[in-house]
């Protein structure tokens, strides 16, 4: 059975990326944690823009992907290490589709889109080309809107249930990918992040 590894969350922190300031860098929680519609209690998010918000209010990340990226880059990475608020296991990228939903210990999240990575990503991994990596990689983690209040921890177990049809990767929102008017038509009819929603709608389809 999936299951949550490690609960992370972080506080405002200096980086010379962006405004100066990140809450990119999270540490294991010890403990019951909160998670609220946007997202867990005590984490912070600087930039609200880009970040956090209704539909991208938990960013999940899965314990494989991690030690592939770790054995790419030849980097010990832990949890917390690309920014993630659930560090899990057995619920890895590839197999993560839109409207996805992951329901641990009575919160219920839903899969909305994957992690577009920026400057403070590259940053903190110390290449200026990682967002390029990233994108190839495909093992990006994605983001969930919640639907269902209430505490988690590490250790409780996850019930998966795939959304049946139409069953989009979540990788399929990545730039670059298949945008022929079926697919774009696919890709809508799944509970999406509504900034790839609005985008998507100005396509033909």
């Amino acid at each position: 059975m999936p299951e949550v590894l490690s609960v992370n969350i972080g506080q405002p922190s200096a980086i010379s990326a962006k405004s100066g300031q990140t809450g990119h860098f999270k540490s294991p929680f010890e403990g019951p944690v909160e998670v609220g519609q946007l997202g867990l209690a005590g984490d912070s998010i600087i930039d609200t823009k880009n970040h956090g918000g209704f539909d991208q209010a938990v960013y999940l990340f899965d314990q494989a992907d991690i030690e592939w990226w770790a054995a790419r880059i030849d980097r010990v990475l832990g949890a917390g290490a690309f920014g993630e608020n659930l560090t899990v296991r057995g619920l890895p990228t590839s197999q993560i589709g839109l409207g996805d939903r992951l329901n641990i210990a009575g919160v219920e999240l839903e899969v909305t889109s994957p992690r577009i990575p920026c400057v403070t990503l590259a940053e903190v991994m110390g290449d200026p080309e990682f967002a390029k990596q990233f994108f190839a990689a495909e093992r990006c983690g994605y983001y969930a809107r919640v639907l269902q209040y209430g505490p988690l921890s590490a250790g409780d177990g996850i019930v998966w249930s795939p959304l049946a049809d139409p069953r989009c990767p979540v990788t399929d929102l990545l730039p670059g990918k298949d945008r022929k008017p079926s697919q774009i038509s696919r890709l809508l009819a799944t509970p999406l992040h509504h900034k790839a929603r609005a985008e998507l709608e100005r396509l033909p389809h």
